[in-house]
């Protein structure tokens, strides 16, 4: 089945007030003090603490995260491949982001006023009160939306050329779509086998310290994998199967605790990993 079938385009943009700014006098002083060329450097001043921004930057960072994590590469830049079986999930989850990432954008707006009585005497002679910018203005610097778009298809050109060209134009854009189910596939091995390989490695150290998450990951990596599947390759249903059936009777206490419990399930981990090399290999041959 084309890949234009059962997935589409998603971008997503995130904007946000840095809060920093060139202050070109600072940097002329620091240049003249250690006798070099005013070229020689820039100085970049932060307008207010970082920790009234940290909020909003630890959700940007989420939302990035789960962005990348639902979706496949696609070729262009600011484009990535959403599976259809990912879409309500997603636009669910991006719906709740967005509105979280607008209340503390609000919450610090509210407190933007308050947050500039303070700046000026931590500054003090780098303080310039026409660095900042009014509520209004700093409200049009934080921006989330996200926009949906068919993946083009090689029929589609409707323009007005010689024949000739046209078939040169649905031919190149047949071998992109090609290469793009191939990256979208080889994201999802690669996904897999990372997140196993990292397993592996920590457990057969007998003495590794390691978090609950090292096994969380492999079973929710294995549980979103076939919903990514869009070239409906057997071989990843196959191994996410397989996968979900180790991780999930894992005992991760035991893990930590019982050295022979330890080795057994790196041993049984590291089987699949070795299938997803093997499957992966195949898959690009």
């Amino acid at each position: 089945m084309p890949l234009t079938n059962h997935a589409m385009l998603v971008s997503l943009t995130i904007k946000q007030w840095g809060a920093r700014k060139l202050d070109r006098n600072a940097s002329n002083e620091l240049c003249d003090s250690k006798q070099a060329q005013r070229s020689s450097g820039n100085f970049n001043k932060l307008l207010i603490p970082k920790i009234h921004l940290q909020a909003i930057q630890k959700l940007v960072n989420s939302i990035r995260n789960y962005h990348y994590s639902n979706t496949l590469p696609w070729e262009h830049k600011g484009s990535d491949i959403l599976p259809s079986n990912q879409y309500f999930e997603y636009t669910q989850q991006m719906g709740n982001f967005k509105t979280q990432f607008e209340n503390k954008v609000d919450e610090f707006l509210t407190a933007y006023p308050t947050i500039l009585e303070q700046v000026e005497s931590s500054l003090k002679d780098l303080y310039n009160e026409h660095d900042y910018p009014s509520v209004e203005v700093i409200s049009k610097k934080f921006e989330l939306t996200v926009s949906m778009s068919p993946i083009p298809d090689a029929g589609d050109f409707r323009i007005d050329l010689e024949q000739a060209e046209i078939d040169k134009l649905e031919e190149q854009l047949s071998e992109r779509m090609v290469q793009a189910n191939k990256n979208a596939e080889t994201e999802l091995f690669s996904r897999l086998y990372t997140t196993v390989a990292k397993a592996v490695v920590k457990l057969k150290d007998p003495v590794g310290v390691f978090r609950n998450t090292l096994i969380i990951n492999i079973i929710e990596e294995a549980t979103k994998a076939p919903n990514m599947n869009v070239n409906n390759n057997p071989d990843i249903d196959a191994l996410s199967l397989a996968l979900l059936k180790v991780a999930k009777l894992i005992d991760i206490e035991e893990l930590r605790k019982d050295l022979p419990y330890r080795q057994e399930q790196c041993d049984e981990l590291e089987k699949i990993l070795n299938d997803i090399d093997t499957a992966f290999t195949g898959a690009t041959q």
